[in-house]
């Protein structure tokens, strides 16, 4: 990058951005949990958001650098425990370091890499919600806030859980555990935020829909038959009081989620793609592990537990990326289907232009959630992937018993 499109690119994307308090608290789950773990990708403070501050930085690295004391003890307790049989702990000696380095460059890319592209996202957001005028709307913020709630809450509920089990088997089983829950907890959290901002393009895409639909429903007595917008019963009711499809600039709500969903790729399709090899490795190594250990009879009931925790949580993780990825594809597509409905009502004026600006924008710039241009995040990667580990598993199976 040269010294213009340096400055460009400060002017473009600030250190800092003044966000309106409300617009604050609907992420403030995750910002709150996050900065306590050392894994936030902003620093909110006094109406502010910023990159993270040096202070920041060097208590996430202190972090690092806690958590890898931990694991060098969770790596002794284990290689003592399975001496006696290599295989077992050559295993471990693989799955840790796994779990840890998945940690590790997930650390250092939220806290030291494109802190101006995070705060450029909230403000491009924030952007999008004045625009469409529902920046000021409690009710919608208020609900936004409570889902996210629910979802950090559902987050750290399996590592809490693990929590008194480990503590009734000893202090070894609990090092563990505050060392798995302190590197794996982050990441989770990471990803998890990642589908919360593909729920809110989703859900702005949801009103873009509404708007059309109510529009060719109420004007043109046409499409009758799907009225029915899906949705809860409160997004639809906003829609009908306060938008219309004449005065409403639609085309440009659409160029500003689109211009979300850029930045937000840029920034996540790194963590899906540590998060998907994670996933492969993890899988392939814990049956392993757990073949071996219920062959020889050595498998103790947390190690169990612990196992199934985490791949319970990963896979629900990655389902749940890939199915809302899907929804956000699908209503793109009813909105295409919907622009092509409206230019076929009007041969001519400014409602025919808006909606030809909006396919013309979907045919040029439809958002795909491409991972480095190896695969796209939807139901069809789930399918895939999961035929894949399927047939790792598969082999594994064979070569252990046939």
């Amino acid at each position: 990058m040269n010294n213009a499109e340096l400055r460009i690119h400060t002017i473009r994307y600030p250190q800092r951005a003044k966000l309106d308090a409300d617009f604050l608290k609907i992420f403030s789950p995750f910002h709150t949990i996050q900065l306590v773990i050392g894994s936030c990708r902003v620093n909110p403070l006094n109406g502010y958001l910023s990159i993270p501050v040096w202070y920041q930085r060097a208590y996430s690295l202190m972090l690092v650098i806690l958590n890898i004391f931990i694991y060098i003890y969770i790596s002794g307790v284990y290689s003592s425990k399975f001496k006696s049989y290599p295989g077992v702990q050559d295993l471990m000696n693989i799955l840790i370091p796994l779990h840890f380095s998945s940690y590790f460059v997930n650390i250092i890319h939220v806290r030291f890499c494109r802190g101006r592209d995070n705060v450029a996202l909230y403000k491009k957001i924030q952007e999008l919600d004045r625009i469409m005028k529902i920046d000021k709307n409690k009710t919608v913020n208020e609900m936004m806030f409570k889902r996210n709630v629910i979802a950090v809450f559902i987050v750290l509920l399996p590592f809490i859980a693990l929590l008194p089990i480990a503590i009734n088997v000893g202090v070894s089983a609990t090092v563990i555990t505050l060392g798995i829950a302190s590197t794996q907890s982050p990441f989770i959290l990471d990803v998890t935020q990642s589908i919360t901002f593909i729920i809110h393009f989703s859900s702005r895409i949801l009103i873009i829909n509404s708007i059309l639909m109510n529009y060719l429903n109420s004007k043109m007595r046409i499409m009758m038959m799907r009225s029915k917008v899906r949705g809860s019963r409160f997004m639809r009711e906003l829609v009908e009081k306060n938008y219309e499809f004449a005065s409403s600039e639609t085309d440009v709500y659409l160029r500003k989620i689109f211009d979300c969903f850029t930045i937000y790729q840029e920034l996540y399709k790194f963590q899906i793609f540590v998060f998907c090899c994670k996933i492969v490795g993890y899988s392939i190594l814990a049956f392993q592990f757990t073949l071996l250990t219920i062959q020889n009879n050595i498998m103790e009931l947390y190690d169990g537990i612990l196992v199934v925790t985490l791949a319970i949580v990963d896979s629900s993780t990655l389902i749940l990326v890939c199915v809302h990825c899907e929804i956000f594809f699908r209503e793109i597509k009813k909105l295409k289907l919907l622009t092509i409905t409206l230019m076929a009502a009007f041969n001519q004026g400014p409602l025919r232009n808006k909606a030809k600006r909006m396919f013309t924008m979907i045919e040029e710039t439809t958002p795909r959630f491409y991972v480095y241009d190896m695969w796209e995040m939807d139901a069809g990667f789930l399918l895939s992937f999961t035929n894949v580990i399927t047939g790792l598993i598969v082999t594994l199976l064979q070569f252990a018993f046939l």
